[in-house]
């Protein structure tokens, strides 16, 4: 019960994160750093599912 809470919360923000924050970012940042920081979010991401797939159990 609590993981499907928090699944939906994540998935809600991750929705926010993509209609809202990455417009707004696409209106003030060059194309350049918008490439740089889609590169370091792949890198992270990566990194993490990584970590996750790692981990026992």
């Amino acid at each position: 019960m609590i993981l499907g809470v928090l699944k939906e919360l994540v998935e809600h923000h991750i929705e926010e994160e993509e209609k809202e924050l990455f417009k707004q970012a696409k209106g003030l940042l060059d194309p350049s750093t918008l490439a740089s920081l889609g590169e370091s979010m792949a890198q992270r991401k990566e990194e993490v599912l990584t970590q996750l797939k790692a981990r026992p159990g």
